[in-house]
C-alpha cells in the first residue's frame, strides 16, 4: 500500500466522519434514573421555594437530550393540577435552551399547545413569548397560529394576554394593524378584528415571504411596487 493511497485514505475516512458528525448529532440517552431525578426536584419544587437558577441548571441539562427530552415534556404538559405549574414552566424553559432544528418541529407543536391549552394565563402568555422568540421570524405559517388565539384575551401578570402579544407581533412583523385586543375588548369588536385578520391571510398567505432587509414579512405586490 502507497504512502500516497494511505493519505487518500486518511482525508477519505476525515471528510465522511465530519459529514456524519454535521448531519447526525449525537444523541444521549435520558434514562429512568434521570428521569426521576427530575421529576423528584420538581415535586419539591412545587411545595417550596424552588432556586430560579437550579431550575434553570436542570433545564440545560435535559435541553442537551434534544430529541430524547421530547417524551418527558409531552408528558409534563399534560400535567394541569394546581399542583404541576412548575412541569411547564420548566417544559417552556428547556424548549427554550433547544438550539438543534432536529426537534424544532415536536418544540414548535409542544408550545403551541402550552399557549392554546394551558388552563393557566400566565403559562399560556409564557409559552406563546418563547414560541415567537424561536419560531415567528421569517416563518409565515406561524401567522395563523397567531391569528388562532387572538380570542384568548384573559389578562396573565407581567405578561399581559395572549392576545395582547400575539396582536403585538402580528403588527410589528407585517406592518398591518386592525385594532388591538385587551382584556376589556368587547366581544364584538374581538371578532370584527379576528376577522379582519383572517380575511388578510386568506388574500395574502400564498404570496408572502420574509424580508430579511425589512425584517417583515411582505407580498409579491409589494416587491414589484418597489
Amino acid at each position: 500500500m502507497t504512502k500516497k493511497y494511505l493519505i487518500f485514505s486518511f482525508v477519505l475516512l476525515s471528510v465522511t466522519s465530519l459529514v456524519y458528525c454535521n448531519n447526525h448529532t449525537y444523541q444521549k440517552t435520558l434514562d429512568s434514573k434521570k428521569i426521576k431525578e427530575i421529576e423528584s426536584f420538581l415535586s419539591d419544587a412545587e411545595q417550596n421555594n424552588p432556586d430560579p437558577r437550579k431550575i434553570e441548571s436542570y433545564a440545560k441539562e435535559i435541553s442537551s437530550f434534544n430529541e430524547n427530552a421530547i417524551p418527558l415534556l409531552k408528558k409534563f404538559i399534560t400535567k394541569q393540577n394546581d399542583d404541576d405549574l412548575i412541569y411547564r414552566i420548566f417544559t417552556i424553559e428547556v424548549i427554550k435552551n433547544i438550539n438543534t432544528k432536529m426537534t424544532q418541529n415536536e418544540n414548535k407543536k409542544i408550545l403551541q399547545q402550552i399557549a392554546k391549552n394551558d388552563r393557566i394565563p400566565y403559562i399560556r402568555a409564557l409559552g406563546l413569548g418563547i414560541l415567537i422568540e424561536k419560531y415567528l421570524v421569517g416563518n409565515k405559517e406561524m401567522i395563523p397560529f397567531l391569528i388562532g388565539v387572538l380570542n384568548d384575551n384573559k389578562t396573565a401578570a407581567r405578561f399581559g394576554s395572549v392576545s395582547e402579544t400575539a396582536c403585538l407581533f402580528l403588527e410589528r412583523y407585517t406592518k398591518n394593524s386592525y385594532g388591538f385586543i385587551g382584556d376589556d375588548t368587547s366581544e364584538e369588536e374581538k371578532k370584527k378584528i379576528i376577522a379582519q385578520w383572517q380575511f388578510w391571510w386568506n388574500e395574502n398567505k400564498d404570496y408572502l415571504y420574509w424580508s430579511s432587509e425589512e425584517l417583515k414579512f411582505k407580498t409579491r405586490g409589494e416587491r414589484k411596487r418597489r
